[in-house]
């Protein structure tokens, strides 16, 4: 039975673009089961200090993470971020969490940085969990500290590893406005109006640390605060037109289903599921313009703001577990908004036209928190070639 604390993130992290609780459950559930070495320690590696990812081999450092229940350590591989140029480092004392610290890190982030928000930071063999994100050439890597130790720890490490000047800590009162000047970087869009960096890092804090409540809590709170300065919500929270499943009646195959990654926001994600135990890719255009025709048939209005519609297609028939997941994503498409809503235009051109991606998306197990692991890297791709100044994860 999981405690109160880690439903209320779960909460948290179903919402997140592209996760179904039914999929958040399961990723769970599978890290909960991983097997490692029984530690007490806390979140240990033997890599350098620097920026670190995931990493889809072994070949590189071993990252453990010591149990929360008294089970047994997780861990997984870490490779270093060398494609991250650290400037300016800004360190924030701030009322989100009573006693905690914020670290930005601005600088530059070159066309091989990894496109997944998370990241580790390294000092001294301990690991912090972070977010970055990368607009154009300009990169921010931010993160949440528990104390001033630890800030004044990762810090230092920052400043003789990079040669940056030692940056003085600065009081930051919780604002979900726009941000104050110290610590926003001018080079970086506010998409939401409120300090996303800072949102960001008490995301990735509260989906890392299950048993602290505090950095969810401020982030519920972050929120609710901008809601009633009249801040618009980010694009994942739109009321999309989905069709809700619950016990004993799942969502039903053949509906779209609907989500916006907030890295991604020009780009709605359709997915659309069938269920065939012989997968013939031959009905593909049929069921690509079943998806468009349901899109269609909503209306533009029913949307936030969009560029382009990405559609996948998914066979629920292959999905049996967290290792077939992944697999079960069979094809995906990319169209044009304006194309898709326009009644002259026919589906079955606009499908013709398309280039079908037979890798659309990924299932990437290892990354720190359970929203980054469902990737569609048909938009990932897609962004890195036709939107230059996209918010890349």
């Amino acid at each position: 039975m999981k405690s109160d604390g880690v439903q209320n993130k779960m909460s948290v992290i179903a919402k997140l673009p592209g996760m179904k609780p039914l999929y958040t459950f399961a990723l769970l559930a599978l890290l909960a089961a991983l097997s490692g070495y029984a530690s007490d320690q806390v979140d240990r590696t033997e890599a350098p200090d620097g920026f670190y990812v995931g990493a889809d081999t072994a070949s590189s450092y071993a990252l453990q993470i010591p149990p929360s229940d008294g089970g047994s350590s997780v861990i997984f591989q870490i490779h270093e971020n060398g494609a991250f140029i650290p400037k300016r480092l800004v360190v924030s004392s701030t009322d989100l969490i009573p006693g905690g610290y914020f670290v930005q890190v601005s600088g530059q982030g070159t066309d091989k940085m990894p496109v997944t928000p998370g990241i580790v930071i390294v000092a001294s063999h301990k690991a912090y969990f972070g977010s970055a994100k990368r607009v154009g050439s300009s990169a921010t890597v931010s993160l949440l500290l528990d104390n001033r130790e630890e800030a004044e720890a990762v810090a230092s490490m920052l400043e003789k590893r990079f040669s940056l000047s030692p940056s003085p800590i600065v009081l930051l009162a919780t604002n979900p406005a726009p941000s104050a000047p110290s610590v926003q970087d001018t080079n970086q869009p506010d998409n939401w109006h409120w300090n996303q960096a800072m949102a960001d890092a008490l995301l990735a804090k509260a989906n890392h640390d299950e048993n602290d409540n505090r950095a969810f809590s401020a982030y519920s709170r972050m929120m609710y605060e901008a809601r009633l300065h009249g801040m618009p919500e980010p694009p994942s929270q739109f009321p999309f037109p989905n069709v809700a499943g619950y016990a004993h009646h799942p969502r039903p195959d053949y509906v779209n289903f609907y989500a916006i990654n907030d890295h991604y926001p020009d780009y709605l994600l359709c997915e659309y599921d069938v269920d065939v135990k012989n997968y013939n890719q031959s009905n593909e255009p049929k069921w690509f313009k079943a998806a468009l025709g349901q899109i269609h048939r909503s209306g533009p209005k029913k949307f936030p703001p969009i560029k382009w519609v990405a559609v996948a297609i998914r066979n629920v028939e292959e999905h049996k577990d967290a290792s077939t997941f992944e697999q079960s994503f069979k094809v995906g498409a990319i169209f044009k908004a304006s194309d898709v809503f326009d009644s002259s235009r026919k589906f079955s051109q606009l499908i013709v036209d398309a280039d079908m991606d037979r890798h659309p998306f990924k299932y990437d197990q290892i990354q720190p928190t359970p929203g980054d692991a469902q990737r569609w890297l048909i938009v990932e791709r897609h962004a890195a070639t036709n939107c230059p100044t996209a918010n890349l994860k």
